[in-house]
Parts: C-alpha cells; structure tokens; sequence
C-alpha cells in the first residue's frame, strides 16, 4: 500500500511546474531539497529503527510522507515546496529503509531472502506501474486528484501497520521470555 502511494511521485514536480514557472534553477534546488534529504535523515531513520523498531519508523515516515504530500498540494511559495521536497526526500528514505529492514525481522532466518525478493518484487512493480496509472489519473482527473488518491493509498498503509502490524522485536522477545 505504501508503494501504491508513491505512484504520484514522479507527478511532484510536474504539479509545481503548473504553479510556479520551472526554471532550471528551481528543478535543481527542488531535486537538491529531495536528495539532500536523504542524505541528512538517513542515519536518523536508521536510529530511530534500532532503537524503537522498524515499524515505528515506518509509521513516521507514512506520517511525513502524507504531511509534505498535503503541503505539496497548497503550497505555492518556493519555501513551502522546497519544505515539502525535503520531506518528501526524508520520507522516502525512512519509508524504504524500514520496509526493507522490517521485512527481515519476521520468521525464521531460512526463508530471509524470500520474503526480502517478494517484497522488493511488490514495491518494484509498483513502482514500475505507477508513472502509467498515475499519468492515467493525472491526465484525467489532475494532480490534486492523483495526490489525493496517493494519499488514501499512505492512510490505508498506515491503518494497516498500526491495527494489523505488531511491531517484530515484540513477539519475538515475548517468544524468548515464553521459553
């Protein structure tokens, strides 16, 4: 689901460029915004999962990913977009190093590279049919529209991590204590 979400993605600065006249200076200082972002957060996220899990960080970055997408879609000052770019780079660097890192702390250690293939398979083929069905989307019903829908797509992924995801670290040191 948070992979679906990302199918506006490559929309962003498309969006911006219907608001603001995009200049080869404001497409580098947006795409600086989006890099750096990861750059400086990366070892944050990374903290934040060893010390809390990975579950909780994904459940941040769903959260920011979903805030910088709102402001994506009011913002009309060059603050407030190179803001969203940043944390929509932030995000994204938390969102895929916990949905990596997460998957290798549930089961057993035989079947790792399994469930690491299969989730990387679904976030790659999302990835790959976003541009198509966001275009789709884009084209028909305009940027808000696609922004709106990636935005569901984040909140269903949230509801699911936060009601249906037990944090892994949890059950398995109520495993270890169990025995």
């Amino acid at each position: 689901l948070a992979s679906a979400g990302a199918f506006a993605q490559p929309f962003y600065i498309l969006a911006v460029g219907q608001r603001m006249h995009l200049t080869g200076e404001l497409l580098a200082n947006l795409s600086f915004a989006f890099l750096i972002a990861d750059v400086c957060t990366n070892l944050g996220w990374g903290y934040m999962g060893d010390k809390f899990g990975f579950r909780s960080t994904f459940i941040a970055a769903l959260c920011l990913w979903a805030a910088a997408t709102t402001l994506l879609i009011f913002a009309h000052s060059l603050p407030a977009v190179m803001l969203a770019f940043f944390c929509i780079g932030s995000a994204q660097s938390g969102q895929m190093m916990s949905s990596s890192t997460m998957v290798l702390e549930f089961g057993n250690r035989d079947d790792m590279a399994m469930r690491l293939a299969l989730s990387q398979t679904a976030q790659g083929s999302m990835r790959a049919l976003g541009p198509l069905l966001g275009g789709g989307v884009a084209v028909l019903l305009g940027y808000n529209t696609l922004f709106a829908i990636s935005l569901g797509f984040m909140v269903a992924a949230l509801a699911v991590l936060i009601f249906l995801v037990e944090e892994p670290r949890n059950r398995r040191q109520a495993l270890q204590g169990a025995t």
